[in-house]
């Protein structure tokens, strides 16, 4: 999808994400292997490596609509919608750097 809608005009009860900081300190970059042992991951094989984020610490951060769990229990990642809380998290650390700059 090259663009999704965004328009101000389709939402409601729109409020900033608070801390969002914290939550970026709270979830981890990993390398890894996959198991696609347990599910089927086309078009993964087994034992490729890759690298992202896990799942359930997304999930723990109790915002809607970042993770999924599908049919066979396995849970997905929509890594479009950290974005928001990426920008989030960099304007809380531009206030940061300025409070420090003018001290």
């Amino acid at each position: 999808i090259a663009f999704s809608s965004s328009d101000m005009t389709l939402k409601k009860d729109i409020s900033p994400i608070q801390n969002a900081l914290d939550m970026v300190n709270s979830i981890s970059g990993n390398t890894f292997t996959w198991n696609t042992g347990l599910t089927d991951l086309v078009p993964y094989e087994n034992g490729a490596k890759d690298t992202g984020i896990l799942a359930q610490e997304i999930e723990a951060l109790g915002l809607p609509g970042l993770t999924i769990t599908r049919g066979d229990g396995v849970k997905a990642v929509r890594y479009d919608r950290l974005i928001p809380v990426l920008i989030e998290a960099v304007k809380e650390l531009t206030s940061r750097v300025n409070t420090l700059e003018n001290t």
